[in-house]
């Protein structure tokens, strides 16, 4: 199974893809995030194999540090 998580600053975006995904059996999606903050503890928390980024917005303002 691939862990997936979600990332964009809109809500329906992440819940449109998440549903879509979720007709796969190969991938589970763990985590749906809508900012570079959410997204580097849900890494650490959750560990995805894949993360789906798909607005740029989300990391305006926030630096990313070293995991």
């Amino acid at each position: 199974m691939i862990k997936i998580m979600i990332a964009d600053d809109q809500e329906l975006i992440r819940e449109s893809l998440k549903i879509i995904l979720s007709t796969k059996e190969e991938f589970r999606v763990i985590a749906t995030v809508g900012s570079g903050k959410e997204v580097i503890e849900a890494i650490r928390r959750e560990q995805p194999d894949v993360i789906l980024i798909c607005g740029c917005r989300i990391w305006m303002g926030y630096t990313v540090p070293s995991l």
